[in-house]
């Protein structure tokens, strides 16, 4: 992954420091709705985290890339 810049992120179930970040989640997309004045929303892949504490994974979008 180049460059990453995010901050240190602790896990929503158990509370975990243990976070491995994880890569693209390649074959899934999450669809996020159209903003107003928008004709249709946007699909991307998503990412996920692992927490090696618990070993919960979590899936999120950067909105970011799709701007």
């Amino acid at each position: 992954m180049p460059d990453e810049r995010r901050r240190a992120r602790n896990c929503p179930g158990c509370g975990g420091k243990e976070v491995l970040r994880g890569n693209r989640i390649d074959g899934w997309a999450i669809t996020v709705p159209a903003r107003q004045g928008q004709v249709r929303g946007m699909r991307l892949a998503p990412f996920s985290d692992v927490c090696l504490d618990c070993g919960m994974v979590t899936l999120y979008v950067r909105i970011a890339e799709a701007k």
